[in-house]
């Protein structure tokens, strides 16, 4: 007995030790079988004789592993080993136990090492202690001390084989197995797991290994005791009539039409069900139509050639719980379909040496191996007859051209010629640009839409194009790599080849400098100006020149209107492009039209999750007064931590954030924004976003409560002020911030000049607030051309500041402000002055200068003009410098035609300051 057996049979003493403690634990227990879960019990009491009783005994000896761990999982529960029991099941699937089981049944089969030592893994953990299944400890001791106990052979054998099947006895892939098909191994499992797909269709050309992954994938599954629940039978039939050898294309004896394939499957379940007589195949379906059976077909390209509506009336007429899984080399209408693709480059390598050495050759060198996979297109049939050419004394180069040529002919003799013309036209474009859309056939070819799509369909049941689906749902096309080196060597239309080659190319050219723009410029997936890199290159275009336009303030309507038309056709041919989709409701919303913007919007976030396509939508019903729609998508973003730029762009997340505090804000959830906010000084780049709006809401606050709480009014207003001193600091002063804190200001100044508000304001607040406007008035006004310091608002506010308090006002003291105190002029000095001859002005313009001003203009009565000059001035220089618009002066002057008459002598007037 050699060291793989030995290993064999100690885990198998292991897990049959395992299995036994297990299934006694819960035969002792049988008081509380209620507890097991009902379908766990029906799963099992299908597979009980039916002369027999559905005892608990008869129940765990009908059970695999796995199931008795269910039993034993739910008489355990309310108990305090429930969870030991749980953590057991769930150990020995992170360790692949129950294939370990199932591998112990096939003493023919490889049995590795690391089964043993997974096995003993088990035995050996602390669980077995605290669940007292002594017997598994046991059986480890006495697997080490070489007391080899091999366990029953029914039991050994009892998972060979758990499907009953026709699959054939050996596979030709066998001689290096399959490689490199764990992807489609698992895409396959998803869909045949799903019992709604009723037909499956793997799709491939000729010897990329349909067939052999089929074949791998169904012995699998017959193996896996869990997929008994999906499946009760198996039948196979093949209608392969061609293979490829290194001698050419050989015919060979195959099922040939629809009547044979179903006098095969009669056969087939005869032998699975020998206690049942079918006289046809309409009364096999009759008798098992209870049975979940799955038939696998072959080469189905073989019948679809001929008939592809007869096929599908024999899916459709077989029983509700009956399957068809088919390999063919064209599409099966209305089928689940699996694409095949070649392996990828190192399993092909790893194919190509595995053979040659199975072959018997270890003499080429990796470079050669390489080679032969590349040359091969990393196809499996390709490979295997390039290194069998090679092996009969052909020299590799001659055994590439001789296999690619063989390939080429076996997988698409027959399909181009018979092909109609468009079709033809169809594969040259597509040969030109590598990976097409139907946009790319419609701008290109100047194809119609009914042209396109008639051709694709024709093409689509073939092998000859490969359709993708990109994340916006836009289906692309591209050659097979094989029809490629045929459409090279043998072009069937060069002309359309040529032409669309120089189109493609000048396209090209215009996409790659508008993505590299956009590269540059940092955009991602969460930018309005977003263009996903799969959409196809013609609307690329159209979105960037689309995006182009909506950056304008005020876009040409003509252009905006041609836009329209062009998506709108657009989207007509990839209707579930959301992409596209998108980019139309920001068109819309631009050309006022904000409901067809919606409802746009709402059918592309039916098609695909987009955290733009939530923000776009939900800005939207904010602009429309749906606030509480507008905050339940934001909140959603939200909770994807998308307001953080660093998980989003700082675009996106500025614009959530705007929008989602303005809903707030106009919805009255006010204490939501201050919750939101409170960690604003935190916030980077958006902290004068989050800022402004928090000091906003305390303002909102202070509006609602001012005639209710004047204590907790005060309060607000202290807060607020407190955050745009914080922010000014922080921050400087920004537009915004400036703009929302001068509003601000006037609410403190309406409040303090209303005698009945201003009482519930203390004097420490009003102090708090002329040291705000000292600090920060100036710079205020200034971060807005809209204000002045001199404006009547500005002015306004404060003069009346400035009286606010006589003593310690920081007003007072400012280098930018000069209070205009009320003057009142001494009217016997006037009286006496007219008497004299003299003219009594207004000051009406003051020179705007950061230097002392020389000059200044003023009107008399009767608006009559004069220009005064510090010269003629008979006070001093300092009471020149305090003359300001508005103060009154005494002058002689002379009469001039110019607009102004110059004074020749001013005087100042007596006068009385209060």
């Amino acid at each position: 007995m050699n060291k793989s057996q030995q290993n064999r049979i100690k885990a198998a003493m292991i897990i049959y030790s395992l299995e036994q403690a297990l299934g006694n634990y819960v035969i002792e227990n049988e008081s509380v079988a209620n507890r097991i879960a009902s379908t766990s019990l029906q799963n099992v009491e299908s597979r009980i004789e039916d002369d027999k009783p559905s005892t608990i005994v008869a129940l765990v000896e009908a059970s695999y592993l796995n199931e008795v761990f269910d039993f034993a999982i739910g008489i355990t529960s309310d108990t305090s080993l429930h969870p030991f029991i749980k953590e057991l099941k769930t150990l020995c699937e992170a360790l692949k136990i129950f294939d370990i089981r199932n591998a112990v049944s096939h003493p023919n089969r490889p049995f590795p090492e690391s089964y043993w030592y997974r096995s003993a893994a088990i035995a050996s953990d602390p669980l077995i202690d605290k669940l007292s299944l002594f017997t598994i400890k046991e059986a480890l001791i006495a697997a080490e001390t070489g007391n080899i106990n091999e366990p029953p052979d029914d039991w050994i054998y009892s998972a060979k084989w758990q499907i009953p099947n026709t699959l054939p006895s050996i596979f030709e892939h066998e001689i290096t197995g399959l490689l490199g098909r764990n992807k489609e191994f698992v895409e396959l499992t998803k869909i045949l797991s799903k019992l709604r797909n009723n037909l499956i269709a793997v799709v491939a050309p000729g010897g990329i290994g349909k067939t052999s992954l089929v074949l791998q994938f169904l012995r699998d599954i017959t193996l896996t005791p869990e997929w008994s629940n999906k499946i009760d039978a198996l039948v196979y039939c093949t209608l392969k009539n061609e293979m490829l050898t290194t001698q050419g294309i050989e015919v060979v004896e195959a099922i040939d039409g629809l009547d044979q394939i179903k006098t095969s499957i009669v056969e087939d379940l005869s032998t699975i069900y020998p206690n049942d007589q079918f006289d046809s195949f309409s009364d096999a379906c009759e008798v098992l139509q209870d049975k979940q059976i799955l038939i696998c077909i072959d080469n189905l390209e073989t019948l679809l050639m001929k008939s592809q509506q007869e096929f599908i009336a024999f899916n459709q007429d077989l029983p509700l719980k009956w399957r068809v899984l088919v390999t063919s080399r064209v599409s099966v209408d209305s089928a689940t379909t699996l694409p095949i693709e070649p392996l990828n480059k190192r399993y092909a390598i790893n194919l190509t040496r595995d053979y040659l050495k199975k072959r018997g050759d270890n003499s080429v060198e990796h470079k050669q191996i390489e080679t032969i996979a590349e040359r091969a297109n990393y196809n499996p049939l390709a490979i295997r007859l390039t290194v069998d050419t090679y092996l009969k004394g052909v020299d590799i180069s001659n055994s590439i051209d001789s296999s690619q040529k063989n390939i080429a002919s076996f997988s698409y003799r027959n399909l181009i010629d018979s092909l109609s013309e468009d079709s033809v036209s169809i594969l040259e474009a597509t040969y030109a640009i590598g990976k097409a859309s139907k946009t790319d056939f419609i701008s290109l070819l100047r194809f119609s839409s009914e042209q396109v799509v008639e051709s694709i369909n024709e093409l689509s049941k073939t092998s000859l194009l490969n359709r993708s689906t990109n994340s916006y749902g836009v289906d692309n096309y591209q050659l097979n790599e094989s029809i490629r080196d045929l459409l090279l060597l043998n072009p069937r239309n060069i002309s359309v080849r040529s032409k669309i080659g120089k189109a493609v190319q000048k396209r090209r050219s215009a996409v790659a400098s508008q993505d590299a723009k956009s590269l540059q410029s940092g955009i991602n997936k969460y930018d309005q100006n977003f263009v996903n890199p799969a959409t196809d290159d013609n609307n690329k275009l159209l979105l960037f020149e689309v995006n182009k336009s909506l950056s304008y303030k005020n876009p040409s309507l003509k252009i905006l209107k041609s836009h329209n038309t062009r998506l709108l056709e657009a989207i007509s041919h990839q209707p579930s492009s959301t992409q596209l989709l998108y980019s139309y409701a920001r068109l819309l919303d631009r050309l006022k039209n904000r409901v067809g913007a919606i409802e746009y919007l709402e059918r592309a976030r039916r098609i695909e999750e987009s955290p733009r396509i939530e923000l776009e939508l939900s800005t939207l019903f904010y602009y429309e007064s749906e606030f509480e729609k507008c905050i339940e998508i934001i909140e959603k973003l939200i909770d994807l931590n998308l307001h953080n730029d660093e998980k989003s762009s700082s675009a996106f997340a500025f614009r959530l954030v705007n929008v989602y505090l303005n809903a707030l804000l106009r919805a009255g959830n006010l204490h939501k924004v201050l919750d939101f906010t409170s960690e604003w000084k935190t916030k980077g780049e958006l902290r004068p976003l989050y800022g402004t709006r928090r000091a906003l809401a305390y303002k909102r606050l202070v509006e609602f409560e001012i005639d209710t709480d004047p204590t907790t009014c005060e309060n607000h207003l202290k807060e607020a002020l407190t955050i745009f001193n914080d922010l000014f600091d922080l921050e400087g002063y920004q537009y915004y911030p400036c703009s929302e804190a001068f509003k601000f200001i006037k609410q403190i100044y309406a409040i303090l000049r209303t005698k009945s508000l201003a009482k519930i304001l203390s004097g420490t607040f009003k102090m708090d607030f002329l040291s705000f406007l000292s600090t920060h008035f100036f710079e205020i006004v200034s971060a807005d051309n809209k204000l002045s310091i001199d404006g009547p608002e500005s002015t306004e506010i404060l003069e009346f500041s400035y009286e606010l308090f006589d003593q310690n006002n920081p007003l007072h003291s400012v280098p930018w402000y000069k209070y205009k105190a009320q003057k009142i002029y001494d009217d016997e000095h006037m009286i006496e002055l007219a008497q004299d001859g003299y003219t009594l002005v207004t000051i009406s313009h003051v020179p705007i200068s950061d230097e002392m001003h020389y000059y200044l203009f003023a009107e008399d009565s009767n608006f009559n003009s004069y220009y005064l000059n510090s010269r003629t001035y008979e006070g001093s220089l300092v009471d020149w410098a305090k003359l300001d618009k508005g103060d009154m002066v005494a002058i002689r002057y002379n009469q001039s035609n110019k607009k102004a008459n110059p004074a020749t002598v001013i005087l100042p007037i007596d006068q009385i300051e209060i």
